[in-house]
């Protein structure tokens, strides 16, 4: 899976590079670039953000150390910020 991911994105960067050098290519071939790159690091922001709430949960569930509130806050923000990172990326052209 992790190598046809890297394949991908490899892909997706030759396209890119192929639109920047010959002007002359019409622009469907940079949008499907563009779109590859952004479905790439869309998966794997949203892999992440996965595991970050997995541990999260694990934190929830069986921490009981002194300094709970901190890192409870500092999981929910991390939590926050991938999604809107997320977000950013399907939404931004």
């Amino acid at each position: 899976m992790l190598l046809l991911m890297i394949g991908e994105l490899f892909l997706a960067i030759v396209f890119y590079l192929i639109t920047k050098i010959l002007k002359r290519i019409c622009d469907s071939l940079r949008k499907i670039a563009d779109h590859m790159i952004k479905e790439f690091f869309l998966t794997l922001i949203l892999f992440n953000a996965f595991n970050i709430s997995y541990s999260t949960a694990v934190h929830f569930k069986y921490d009981s150390d002194s300094k709970y509130a901190l890192a409870s806050a500092s999981s929910i923000i991390t939590n926050i910020a991938v999604f809107l990172m997320a977000i950013a990326i399907i939404f931004v052209k």
